[in-house]
């Protein structure tokens, strides 16, 4: 079979759009480096794709590169799919370039072609030169020419005045890249091309690890596989688009990355709602996405064993099912910096191992089509030193039960473990903002905003802990009241307690372990309870009357002096600050409050 080569590389303007780098009459020399092909050396009468020109007067160039020799061979025959040489055996075998020279003008030894002197160049510098083999850009700048099996190629092209303005090594262009245009594909939205893509990633030696795309529009209808060379650079000129919509199916995804060192940047990925799924990565390290555009997917981006210092900047997931998704055992040291993560039913799921994993300045912004979602989901096997550090959570709809950020540890022995929340702004119409469901020790919640809690069934911090385990929450702000909602069942806070604040109302209710709680008997007496502390020792709580309607009274368990002791409070501003022991209450001062 003859391959076609097809080419005119296109170069990026000023604007998104790419221009035509090359002109008419730009000629281009060509030469065989190497033998890559899968048919037969006994293949002596090769097809060609129908539609090609041939003519019987013309001479086909048959360049043998790993001989550095060439014969002309004429053609006995040609037909729609077909050619068959003068000669009886052809001088042809795996990797030659054949290069369609048009009519031999001239009689005798010495042919001379329809462009004039044939000139090939042995090296990318044009230090030597073999005459007998060149094609010429046709009037859009264009070439083309035919090869026998998938042989690889340097190709020197000179302007109209002979200046050497490309070098192309093996499909490549003079700085050692591969242009998937290169290989056939067209980029025009219709055509499959995946073929020519998976060419192109095939092409990749550990020498040459460079493919780019054009900013065009390429249509992908089975899943590429990279390069296995570790360091491989994948870039999109002008963010081109992956259109991955046709024929993959639920579990496939449009790329997979393996190989250490992988980078893929600038594209867009567009599933287009047909539940296909973006790009995998799967037991490698040193991973870097840059400024990739997930969109209309399944799971945009899923880490499989990922691990060492993987870097993920400036993603985009609009409108996925999950956006990002921890599978499989475990993932380490994975950094995500100024992503967005929007209009999905949920941003980050987790139910692996997990350790060292940070987003900084992102994005999370969900949409669940259903009640009872997560916007950040970490239900781990266990989760050591994760951090969210200047990130922004918004999800939920009002109605719905939805939370921001929920974190839970599988086992006591397999917790989340000191995980931190720092200087995050959390905003939307969340059950609660942070639910920690269990199993957490350590968690530090610092220097964040909270607004638009569901509150009073709601709440920005919800705290559960069978287990006592400390939590460190410090420098919170509340913008909507100025009152932090917490609930603290069963842990034992460290920090800033004061910030920790509630007003309480009703008849009978039940406060806080510790903080400030605030008493209004504006519209009835108040009998509350003050239940035992935990394990946790040197904890103050304060209880102040804000609206003295009517007296009221706290009953505290397990004071050092009756339990209950019971605090009457009948003006305004009388307080009783408390201290846990780690067994037991004591009163520290009572201002104006009885016993």
């Amino acid at each position: 079979m003859l391959s076609h080569r097809q080419n005119n590389v296109l170069k990026a303007t000023s604007g998104a759009s790419t221009e035509p780098q090359f002109a008419a009459s730009y000629v281009v020399y060509v030469f065989s480096v190497g033998a890559y092909a899968n048919a037969a050396s006994s293949d002596t009468t090769p097809t060609v794709d129908a539609g090609h020109s041939f003519a019987a007067t013309h001479k086909m160039l048959i360049w043998d590169g790993l001989a550095a020799t060439f014969v002309a061979e004429g053609l006995a025959s040609v037909t729609a799919t077909g050619l068959t040489f003068s000669s009886a055996t052809p001088s042809i075998s795996l990797g030659d370039l054949l290069v369609n020279l048009g009519a031999d003008t001239a009689s005798g030894s010495t042919p001379a072609f329809d462009a004039g002197t044939q000139v090939i160049w042995s090296d990318p510098d044009g230090s030597t030169a073999i005459t007998g083999n060149k094609v010429t850009t046709d009037a859009t700048g264009n070439y083309d020419y035919y090869y026998k099996g998938d042989g690889r190629f340097w190709e020197v092209i000179t302007n109209a005045s002979g200046t050497v303005v490309s070098v192309i090594d093996g499909f490549g262009d003079s700085n050692g890249r591969f242009n998937v245009c290169d290989f056939g594909a067209a980029g025009d939205g219709t055509t499959d091309d995946t073929t020519a893509i998976q060419s192109a990633l095939n092409a990749v030696t550990a020498s040459h690890e460079h493919v780019v795309f054009p900013s065009h529009t390429y249509v992908v209808t089975a899943a590429l596989t990279l390069p296995a060379f570790n360091f491989v650079v994948i870039e999109g000129i002008g963010r081109p688009t992956l259109d991955v919509s046709s024929t993959l199916g639920t579990s496939d995804y449009a790329v997979t990355i393996a190989q250490r060192g992988t980078k893929l940047r600038n594209f867009f990925i567009d599933g287009a709602a047909a539940n296909t799924n973006g790009i995998k990565i799967t037991g490698a390290s040193q991973v870097q996405l840059e400024d990739v555009y997930l969109q209309d997917l399944k799971d945009a981006l899923t880490l499989i064993n990922v691990n060492d210092s993987s870097a993920f900047t400036s993603l985009r997931c609009f409108n996925n099912t999950r956006d990002v998704v921890f599978a499989t055992t475990k993932s380490t040291s994975c950094r995500f910096h100024d992503c967005m993560f929007e209009e999905s039913d949920q941003a980050v799921y987790s139910n692996i191992a997990l350790t060292n994993i940070v987003f900084r300045d992102c994005n999370f912004k969900s949409q669940p089509a259903s009640a009872d979602t997560k916007c950040v989901h970490f239900d781990a096997i266990f989760a050591i030193a994760c951090e969210f550090n200047g990130c922004r959570f918004e999800s939920g709809q009002s109605g719905t039960t939805v939370y921001n950020l929920w974190v839970e540890g599988a086992s006591a022995n397999f917790p989340v473990e000191a995980l931190s929340v720092h200087r995050c702004y959390f905003t939307g119409w969340p059950t609660d903002h942070i639910h920690v469901a269990d199993r957490c020790v350590g968690l530090n919640i610092k220097h964040n905003h909270f607004i638009n809690d569901n509150a009073p069934s709601g709440f920005d911090i919800n705290y559960n802990d069978t287990a006592d385990n400390p939590v460190y929450i410090e420098g919170n702000v509340e913008s909507d009241d100025g009152v932090l909602a917490i609930a603290l069942n069963g842990a034992a806070l460290l920090g800033d307690t004061q910030q920790i604040q509630e007003t309480v109302t009703a008849a009978s209710p039940t406060l806080l372990h510790w903080g400030v709680t605030f008493l209004d008997s504006s519209s009835t007496a108040i009998t509350a309870t003050l239940g035992s502390g935990t394990s946790a020792t040197g904890l103050l709580k304060t209880i102040v009357m804000t609206n003295a309607s009517s007296s009221s009274t706290v009953s505290v368990t397990n004071h050092e002096t009756s339990d209950p002791e019971v605090i009457t409070f009948a003006a305004v501003d009388d307080t009783a600050v408390l201290m846990w022991t780690g067994t037991e209450w004591i009163t520290i001062k009572l201002s104006g409050a009885t016993v």
